[in-house]
């Protein structure tokens, strides 16, 4: 089954995304800040990340990519 990763702050785009991708099949996992997501993909890496590029933290979807690009 193809796992797809949402990395975004907002509890509610997730939720949303989460019930729609489910309901097409995909099993779904999130992380609400760039270090979980991190965390996440190295742990066992998805499929496809849907990630937030604008997280509210310091750590947010650019600087997630740049640092799973150097891994």
């Amino acid at each position: 089954m193809t796992r797809i990763l949402i990395a975004d702050d907002d509890p509610d785009f997730v939720e949303i995304i989460s019930t729609i991708l489910k309901a097409k099949g995909y099993a779904v996992d999130a992380a609400t800040d760039g270090d979980e997501a991190i965390r996440s993909m190295r742990a066992s890496p998805p499929d496809l990340l849907l990630l937030d590029v604008m997280m509210s933290n310091v750590l947010d979807g650019v600087n997630v990519s740049f640092t799973m690009s150097q891994d």
